[in-house]
């Protein structure tokens, strides 16, 4: 399997490579996504990008974010907790999510996600709460083999 976190490559999950979201940067703690405002992802006012595809975002950030801090013998365990505030409509072409670890214990990773559009406008805050498991925990067959798949 190809290296999920490559900068402007796909994300290798069929989903978000469906709807366009992008790795745009990664380093420790921190990860920077994108997505095209292209039809099949409007729907919120004024054509701006639907509210789903916005949490979307905000959700995958944090992944990101949290997965550049795992140590070697824990697992992601899905998503605990995710809130969105929406301020504006994301409008413009593109629409970037910017995650940054807050704190990260033994079983709970705390981001926090700032959307923008591509004038530089917060359009949407975001906190997401992410579980973590030591790896001992988890089977194979729960994660394909693949420590950054919930």
């Amino acid at each position: 399997m190809a290296e999920p976190f490559v900068p402007g490559h796909a994300t290798g999950n069929p989903f978000l490579d469906h709807i366009g979201v992008l790795l745009e940067e990664r380093s420790p703690g921190y990860a920077r996504y994108r997505i095209p405002v292209v039809e099949e992802v409007r729907g919120g006012v004024a054509g701006s990008l639907h509210g789903g595809a916005v949490c979307t975002l905000v959700d995958i950030a944090a992944i990101g974010a949290v997965a550049s801090m795992l140590r070697p013998d824990e697992r992601m365990a899905g998503t605990a907790e995710i809130s969105v505030s929406f301020l504006r409509p994301a409008t413009g072409h593109t629409v970037y999510a910017e995650a940054r670890l807050l704190k990260k214990g033994r079983t709970l990773a705390v981001c926090d996600v700032d959307v923008t559009n591509d004038a530089g406008k917060l359009v949407a805050k975001g906190r997401v709460g992410y579980a973590l498991r030591p790896a001992a925990l988890l089977r194979p067959e729960e994660h394909g083999g693949d420590p950054t798949v919930d």
